[in-house]
């Protein structure tokens, strides 16, 4: 009398198990949820400084900024095949890298003193390829002063970009078996929207490329191995300066051939005059 019954003691078991129960459900599932927030927010994290890191890489690709020769003129009438290969180093702040590419270039002699051409160039760099290319116009003043201008399109794994560039080139006539050659130049490129060579993601538009300037150095010479055959080394450093970011330093190493084939009448012109 006055107790309580069984029947009402294995009800309030059963409450209290089903509380507890309860309790450990919506602990579990707030735990969960924590870990799923957890996750949400360092793949935000990661998302956005792999944004950042592709940000400081997503530089329009500038002209081709070698000179592989000379300033003296190669004639008038006269077409010369170049083709060259090197290795460069790439070093900023926050990272260091290295690249090998190609450059290959077809110009023909207009007069005495000027010729035009067109210049390719492509390199790897951090699995992205990026290929270069230009139209330029070269006009020597004298045997040892040439400037030249080049305008044309850049491509690579994120973008393309317009780009251009000016150069002036000294160095020594052709009496000597080595002619050596310094050229400095200035180039540009301007970043266009769209996607590349090969999408750097599937589906994503990375939007427009980070506008650039690059100051650049060329130190090189040429010899005349045979008769029309030459063959060319050049070394260079510059400094890629992208708009609003940090600049990175370049430096390469490089060698090639040029080939000319002087008109018949160039030919007995420069055999009358001698």
């Amino acid at each position: 009398m006055g107790g309580i019954s069984h029947a009402e003691t294995q009800r309030q078991t059963t409450t209290r198990f089903w509380t507890k129960y309860d309790e450990a459900q919506d602990n579990k599932n707030w735990k969960e949820n924590a870990q799923l927030q957890v996750v949400k927010r360092n793949s935000l994290i990661i998302c956005t400084c792999l944004a950042l890191l592709w940000q400081g890489c997503v530089v329009a690709p500038p002209s081709p900024m070698v000179s592989f020769g000379g300033p003296q003129p190669i004639g008038k009438l006269t077409p010369e095949l170049t083709a060259a290969t090197g290795a460069g180093l790439s070093i900023s702040d926050k990272s260091r890298g290295s690249e090998m590419g190609w450059f290959g270039r077809f110009r023909f002699g207009v007069t005495d003193k000027m010729d035009i051409g067109v210049e390719g160039m492509g390199f790897r760099f951090d699995n992205n390829f990026n290929l270069m290319g230009k139209g330029s116009i070269r006009y020597s003043f004298k045997p040892w002063l040439r400037a030249d201008i080049g305008a044309g399109m850049g491509d690579n794994a994120y973008g393309r970009s317009i780009n251009g560039d000016v150069g002036l080139t000294l160095g020594t006539a052709k009496d000597r078996v080595w002619n050596p050659y310094g050229t400095l130049r200035y180039g540009f490129g301007y970043g266009l929207k769209g996607t590349g060579l090969k999408p750097a993601l599937e589906g994503v538009e990375l939007g427009q490329l980070t506008n650039s300037h690059t100051v650049m150095l060329n130190i090189g010479a040429e010899a005349e191995l045979i008769p029309y055959l030459y063959f060319l080394a050049e070394a260079g450093v510059g400094q890629v300066i992208p708009v609003g970011q940090r600049s990175a330093t370049i430096i390469y190493l490089s060698g090639g051939f040029s080939f000319r084939l002087p008109n018949g009448k160039l030919r007995k012109h420069t055999q009358a005059g001698q």
